[in-house]
């Protein structure tokens, strides 16, 4: 998957994109993606102890547990913790990311290196968000009559990170992230601050993160797990999102509402 992202350079169309999303929980691709997890960067397990790396940013996100409708998707993504937490024979391996943190990512801006050299050494830091606010406001988008909602269809591995992928089965749902994130990439004043398109949008929701380098045996039970808890998936296992919205974080496992942080609304 990883080689396909380096060869595009806009998101996907909307069928290519629900294609990619159930392939990425197929059993196939599960025991493929196990065998070739990594180690994070982030969160690194050193001798029974995690050590949280520093990962300064800005993200525009929406939150799940923002919208009251998505308590049984809160709920299921607490049992799948669980169920992961007793089925793995070394759990302590694995970073899982508090409820609070559970988000679809709707735009990346800017973060470490990047976010320092272009917000923190400008001393833009205290008037950040009014560039996020103005880009928000020249974003014209058809206002939903109803939230935008993403189907949650399975528990994929890619990179460093456990993950549920999210599908659309409304094309209308998809296009609006989609333009969402056009605009957004393509303002001007964000464009100076080196914001900009770096890879296709990929609807899911972060679950935990690998501490440390598995054995053979380890990942082949990683993916042997994934693919039963993924037959326990309930139907129409949505996530809704009425808005996005300009958070904060420090490090990948929180991120931070400040009340003068805009949103941008989906729908009514």
């Amino acid at each position: 998957m990883n080689s396909v992202f380096e060869k595009v350079t806009t998101d996907f169309d909307y069928q290519l994109y629900q294609e990619r999303q159930q392939y990425g929980i197929s059993p196939e691709n599960i025991e493929a993606q196990a065998m070739a997890f990594r180690c994070s960067d982030k969160f690194i397990l050193d001798h029974g102890n995690w050590n949280i790396i520093d990962y300064k940013g800005f993200a525009i996100v929406s939150m799940v547990g923002n919208n009251p409708s998505n308590d049984r998707l809160l709920n299921f993504l607490d049992s799948s913790r669980e169920f992961l937490s007793s089925k793995l024979n070394h759990p302590e391996a694995y970073y899982f990311l508090p409820r609070e943190s559970y988000h679809q990512t709707i735009a990346n801006t800017l973060s470490d290196k990047r976010y320092h050299e272009n917000i923190v050494k400008k001393g833009i830091e205290p008037v950040y968000h009014e560039f996020i606010k103005k880009t928000f406001s020249s974003i014209a988008l058809p206002l939903l009559q109803q939230p935008l909602k993403m189907t949650m269809i399975g528990v994929n591995i890619f990179g460093s990170c456990i993950a549920m992928l999210g599908i659309f089965d409304r094309v209308e749902d998809y296009n609006v992230i989609a333009g969402f994130r056009q605009q957004f990439y393509q303002s001007e004043p964000l464009n100076k601050l080196d914001i900009k398109w770096t890879r296709p949008f990929v609807g899911h929701i972060t679950l935990a993160y690998l501490g440390r380098n598995l054995e053979l045996t380890e990942k082949k039970l990683l993916a042997d797990t994934i693919n039963e808890l993924n037959a326990f998936v309930p139907n129409e296992l949505l996530f809704k999102m009425t808005k996005a919205e300009l958070r904060k974080y420090n490090d990948l496992s929180c991120f931070q509402s400040n009340p003068e942080f805009p949103f941008f609304h989906f729908s009514k």
